[in-house]
């Protein structure tokens, strides 16, 4: 059920509004019709997606990079991959472009009609 609410969720964002979708690089993998930077952005698996939303809206991750956890002492933006993944979150940004999507839709038709072409090839 999970992944029906992803499919719809990125339907919805790439047919109609046309908002980037907010996912880890792990989701990305799995999901190879999102791995792209035209129709998502990729957030650190160790920040929630408010978090994200937060820090790209501020366009500032002082606030999450200072955060303590584990009240340990060690922060975490101390751990060098993730400053890393947090700079680069901010570096692509949150605005996408209509051509992006567009591009991105056709893409995805091609080869989910090259599929179909080749199961009906097998059918027959």
């Amino acid at each position: 059920m999970y992944v029906d609410s992803i499919c719809l969720g990125l339907r919805t964002d790439i047919r109609s509004t046309q908002s980037p979708i907010l996912v880890t690089r792990r989701f990305r993998e799995a999901h190879t019709h999102v791995d792209d930077d035209r129709v998502s952005i990729t957030y650190p698996a160790v920040m929630t997606e408010i978090d994200a939303i937060r820090v790209l809206r501020t366009r500032n991750a002082s606030a999450f990079l200072a955060n303590d956890p584990s009240g340990s002492g060690v922060t975490l933006g101390s751990n060098p991959a993730v400053r890393k993944a947090v700079e680069e979150m901010l570096e692509k940004d949150w605005i996408r472009t209509p051509k992006g999507f567009e591009d991105r839709k056709r893409e995805v038709w091609a080869a989910n009609d090259l599929v179909v072409m080749k199961l009906l090839q097998d059918i027959r």
